[in-house]
């Protein structure tokens, strides 16, 4: 059994037909043959994978042949061309492969024209295939069915050929074999000899019954000869777009030939009702017309504008500010008065988008808030919040003298929404005699919404916001304070907070600072209570915050009382992390996403050291998704790391948690009269030792206290989930090649119990002052250092230490560090020295595309867990539910990006997707370009050449694409491997 047999007796995938073609390759039964011929719609996707097994060389052997033959009687030609191509693009100069097919399924009725119109491979290396040598061996007649029969879009690719091959024999034949209905099957031959080939297309344009490709025809003409064929093209033009248009590239088109001359064509276009172009089919181009008219033809696109707006009056519930900001554009002094009509009509009608943009509003304040004043001072008094709140900063433009008169009558008048509105618009102005009004407000104000908006507004400007006398402010509002804010609010049933002092705050002031925090949606101590919060003594505040945030809890935590975790935040210590931890997590799980944010921004409250190493686990865990919840614990701790004055990795460093450890020691438990010493084991788990005999013991006695054992198996617990992150945190350290000075390396790694292990797991570098790397070591179980070759290293006392990537040794030093790790028995946290290892080429420094991958094809679902695995993100959701990229962002300040196809949000069971090209960016310079990942120019400055992307950044974004594709463990592609 051959190697064809046997893979088609072993494809179980076979449909209608398929056991005929498995029994005729077995044998050459004319029996299954016939039958196989005879057979109507037999599956050719079985044979089109066999056609994918066929050995693409130019020797047929038996099986081969009756392959050939499965094919031809299946009629499944496509699949016999696409062998074909591929045997043909590796044809040698003297091979004739197509002879040899040819002549294989002759006996079955195949003539040589019946295969070549479906071949491509008709030339190679500026030379003729043994196709291309068939094809020129035709007749006229038949050279000239096969031009007239491009099944497969091969046409292009063999009039190229053959007007190279034979240019003074192809006039005749093209005249007969191309269809100038389809004027784009001429563009080689006008392109080739525009002046030979003009004379045969010019008599054939008038019967073109299409007027678009009546056009196209007559601009092949234009283009072989302008003066001669001007004329006749520029009326194919008007009558294809008064006709109405298919495409709006083909009106861009005539626009950018003949520019104004088919401007009225384009007006009368535009005049044309959109229900005439739908009767017959024809979709709506008005508005991308346009676009062109105005690109196209600058000034003089006036009256194609102001016919489009004519004829477009917009509904109730539509905008044409695109149409207007061109009137503005273009203006000359002819329309300015059109387009305050326009606007007018476009500010009264207050459209403002799902984006909550008001675009009409937009160009008023582009064109002149003076021109517009009135409608603008309606819009400022307007019942809708949104349009009033949009409209401030336009009218507000209009300066100090004209504004602040108006905003201070608003102030004094009865409207709480107008008094707030006329408090945004002083502060807008930002004067001293602005902000004077607002603050001369403050405490006459009755309305706690209004007053709010005061606040806000002077402490935006840096004055003294709120009233710093608290009694004051619980006598204005006790009206508000008859009862607790929620029933599980009740401070009655809190423990009771107290001043600074020790004197009881009270009831009344507890009520007032509860009531005060439920009126701000943010996760943020509320503008007035600020100052009771500073007067509470933190223990009392401290049990207080417990409480609350246990009741709130216990009650459900629905999202009206998450000001209770803002409470919790402010006046809470360590206590209430792991509360608010817990709580974050079960809402992630519940799909509860907006409460697990609040939550992470009350962790951020916290003014405790717990809080640090909660804030740093929670930023890892959800360092990707869900997109709300990791920036919200992104900012939380950035902001930590801004008020400690440290850096993020210096915060990182401080948050690892010793677990009741002293630096270098371990802890002692004293059990039944044994002395048991608890160390953490190089494997980050707990390791007991006998003391009195010196010996290790598997567990604790049973004698060990309940609480010793119960606090320990906390610790092991919390130190797997430290292990865990912290091996993230330093293979990440390990990507962006951070350093450590080396009085900071010793204290951090030799001593803490947590880290220490990675000192002895890991190889590390030490590297001078100009950041050259020397020697490579790492620590013994003794805590001193070791070469490679077991030699005892000491560290200098100057210089820094990180992580050595394996990209900065040669072969023979990865060699020599992977058996020494081997014969102690090491196992690395982490792969270090076993990552792929590539490098730019020298011929592709230059080069700005990855193009290793392209057309690389894999499981959607696998795309998408091996990508988000490595810390690949999804790029832009288009329109269509589809995505078009992943982004991988690097420590280093440089981003990948990988543009995809056929790659869906929620990719379904079968659904495959195809890799394309990779580039870098700086970090931040990649926007998502609309439906196109990657700039089409490779010169594009936002790329980054290969050459200039940071070596380690390099290679591991090109052992990711490795990985992704499926072949993980190599380093082939775009890159030398080591």
């Amino acid at each position: 059994m051959g190697r064809i047999l046997e893979w088609a007796s072993s494809y179980d995938q076979g449909g209608k037909g398929w056991s005929r073609v498995v029994t005729y390759i077995k044998g050459g039964s004319p029996a299954a043959l016939a039958q196989l011929a005879a057979m109507k719609d037999p599956d050719t996707l079985a044979i089109d994978e066999l056609a994918k097994v066929l050995e693409a060389s130019g020797t047929l052997d038996e099986e081969h042949r009756r392959a050939l033959h499965a094919m031809v009687a299946a009629k499944a030609f496509s699949s016999l061309a696409s062998w074909l191509d591929r045997a043909l693009a590796e044809e040698g100069p003297d091979e004739d492969r197509f002879g040899t097919a040819a002549a294989e399924v002759a006996g079955q009725g195949v003539a040589p024209r019946t295969l070549l119109h479906l071949l491509a491979n008709v030339a190679r290396d500026d030379r003729p295939t043994s196709a291309g040598r068939a094809l020129l061996a035709l007749s006229d007649e038949d050279l000239a069915w096969v031009l007239a029969r491009d099944e497969y879009s091969n046409l292009k690719t063999w009039l190229e050929f053959l007007l190279d091959a034979a240019p003074d024999r192809m006039p005749p034949i093209l005249d007969r074999a191309l269809d100038p209905d389809n004027p784009w099957d001429w563009d080689v031959p006008m392109e080739k000899d525009p002046a030979r080939y003009a004379e045969i297309l010019a008599p054939k344009v008038g019967s073109i019954q299409s007027l678009r490709c009546r056009y196209y025809a007559a601009r092949h003409l234009f283009r072989a000869d302008p003066a001669r064929f001007r004329a006749v093209a520029l009326e194919a033009a008007r009558a294809m777009i008064v006709d109405g248009l298919e495409w709006q590239s083909d009106a861009d088109d005539a626009m950018g030939l003949f520019g104004v001359d088919v401007r009225d064509a384009v007006i009368a276009y535009m005049k044309t009702p959109t229900r005439v172009l739908s009767d017959r089919g024809l979709s709506f181009q008005h508005s991308s017309v346009l676009h062109s008219a105005v690109d196209r033809l600058g000034r003089d696109a006036i009256p194609v504008v102001l016919a489009y707006l004519d004829t477009m009056r917009p509904e109730p519930e539509e905008s044409h500010a695109a149409e207007v900001g061109y009137l503005m554009d273009l203006d000359d002094g002819r329309v300015t008065e059109r387009i305050r009509q326009e606007l007018d009509l476009g500010l009264k009608a207050k459209l403002i988008d799902h984006r909550g943009r008001f675009d009409m509003l937009e160009l008023a304040a582009r064109w002149g808030p003076e021109k517009m004043a009135d409608p603008l001072w309606a819009l400022v008094r307007d019942p809708g919040k949104r349009a009033r709140e949009l409209a401030v900063p336009v009218v507000a433009k209009l300066g100090d003298a004209a504004v602040r008169p108006r905003a201070i009558e608003m102030l004094d008048g009865p409207k709480a929404d107008l008094r707030e509105t006329a408090v945004a618009l002083l502060a807008a102005l930002g004067t001293p005699e602005a902000l004077d009004a607002v603050a001369a407000r403050r405490d006459v104000e009755p309305d706690e919404g209004v007053r709010d908006a005061i606040l806000l507004a002077l402490e935006a400007a840096g004055r003294p916001a709120a009233n710093p006398d608290i009694a004051a402010n619980v006598a204005r509002m006790s009206a508000s304070l008859k009862k607790p804010v929620a029933p599980w609010a009740d401070e009655a049933k809190l423990p009771p907070l107290h001043n600074r002092d020790g004197s009881p705050l009270g009831p009344e002031a507890t009520r007032y600072l509860l009531v005060r925090q439920s009126r701000t949606g943010e996760i943020a101590p509320d503008i007035e209570a600020r100052a009771l919060y500073d007067r509470i003594d933190p223990a009392t505040g401290a049990d207080f915050a417990e409480a609350l945030l246990d009741r709130f809890l216990d009650s459900g935590g629905e999202p009206s009382g998450r000001w209770a975790l803002a409470v919790a935040g402010r006046l809470g210590d360590a206590r209430v992390v792991p509360a608010l931890v817990r709580s974050l997590d079960g809402w992630v799980k519940k799909n509860r996403l907006k409460m697990a944010e609040y939550a992470v921004q009350a962790l951020a409250l916290v003014r405790d050291e717990a809080t640090l190493s909660a804030l740093d686990d929670v930023s890892r865990r959800y360092r990707v998704k869900p997109k709300n919840v990791a920036q919200a614990a992104g900012e939380a701790i950035r902001g930590a790391a801004e008020r400690l004055g440290i850096t993020l990795d210096e915060l990182g460093d401080r948050v690892v948690p010793a677990l009741g450890f002293e630096p270098g020691r371990p802890r002692v438990v004293e059990a039944g009269g044994k002395r048991i010493e608890v160390a953490v084991g190089l494997d980050f788990k707990l390791h007991y030792r006998d003391l009195a005999t010196g010996k290790p013991v598997k567990s604790l006695p049973a004698s060990t206290p309940k609480e010793a054992k119960a606090e320990l198996k906390d610790v092991a617990a919390g130190l797997r989930d430290a292990a865990k992150a912290q091996a993230a945190r330093l293979e990440e350290q390990l990507v962006r090649q951070r350093r450590w000075p080396v009085a900071r390396w010793r204290g951090l790694f030799l001593d803490h119990p947590v880290l220490f292990p990675f000192a002895v797991r890991l190889i590390w570098g030490h590297y001078d002052d100009s950041g050259t790397l020397g020697d490579t070591f790492r620590a013994m179980e003794d805590r001193t250092l070791t070469r490679p070759s077991d030699e005892g290293y000491e560290l200098p006392d100057s210089g820094s230490v990180g992580l050595v990537h394996p990209l900065e040794l040669d072969a023979p030093a990865r060699d020599a560090w992977r058996t020494h790790l081997a014969d102690h028995e090491i196992t690395p946290p982490f792969p270090q020295l076993e990552r792929p290892v590539i490098r730019v080429p020298e011929s592709r420094r230059g080069a700005r595309f990855l193009v290793d991958f392209r057309g690389k094809t894999v499981h959607a679902l696998s795309f998408k867990g091996r990508a988000e695995r490595l810390g690949w993100t999804r790029g832009p959701v288009l329109d269509n539910g589809s995505v078009h990229a992943y982004v991988r962002k690097s420590p280093a300040g440089v981003e990948a990006v990988l543009a995809l196809e056929d790659m869906s949000v929620q990719p379904f069971e079968d659904q495959e997707t195809t890799l394309k090209d990779a580039a870098f960016f700086r970090s931040g310079a990649w926007n998502g370009f609309d439906y196109n990942p990657l700039p089409e120019d490779e010169s594009d400055p936002r790329l980054l050449p290969l050459g200039d992307v940071p070596p380690v950044v390099y290679s591991e974004v090109m052992g990711d694409l490795a990985r992704i594709a499926g072949q993980a463990g190599t380093g082939e592609g775009e890159g030398e491997e080591d």
